[in-house]
């Protein structure tokens, strides 16, 4: 049922963040970076209360609205990314990008909360505190790293348009 859900919610949030996305630009160089970290302002809370939800059905559904929102960012993320990097090392850039995803998040995240279900809870039926631990600490890293991104990526934005123009 949750991959269903994802499936659902995910090309909803996308095309909502292609949206969001397009209007934010025409004001802000650096529209793509604060939507963004808008968006990991407003799920932050959410993906540490989501393991503490009273019953499955109230924790899908907040996950169902985390997807949608989380996938709000996803086009500006990419777009930030393909903006400042240089032609010839999109590829990698990309590559890099989707092993990170892929194998930190996808694959040792749910290594790390079942390691620290095992050896900080000491018990499998803390496995939700366990999440919310991971998620308490791995949020607000993930908001700093983002606000940390901002004055780079404006001052490259910059520069690939100066580039580009001068080209032109």
């Amino acid at each position: 049922l949750s991959g269903t859900l994802g499936l659902i919610g995910a090309p909803i949030g996308v095309i909502i963040g292609s949206f969001i996305a397009e209007r934010m630009h025409r004001r802000w160089i650096d529209a793509h970076l604060r939507l963004t970290l808008a968006v990991h302002l407003v799920t932050m809370p959410c993906y540490i209360l989501s393991p503490l939800m009273p019953n499955a059905t109230a924790a899908l559904a907040l996950q169902f609205l985390l997807g949608i929102v989380m996938m709000v960012s996803a086009p500006s993320l990419l777009s930030a990314m393909q903006i400042i990097t240089p032609n010839a090392m999109r590829a990698r850039v990309n590559a890099i990008y989707m092993i990170t995803i892929s194998v930190l998040g996808n694959g040792l995240g749910p290594s790390v909360v079942a390691g620290m279900t095992d050896f900080l809870f000491h018990d499998p039926s803390q496995l939700r505190y366990a999440m919310v631990t991971l998620a308490a600490i791995c949020t607000p890293v993930s908001v700093v790293c983002t606000w940390l991104t901002v004055k780079p990526y404006v001052r490259l934005y910059q520069q690939v348009q100066a580039s580009a123009a001068a080209g032109a």
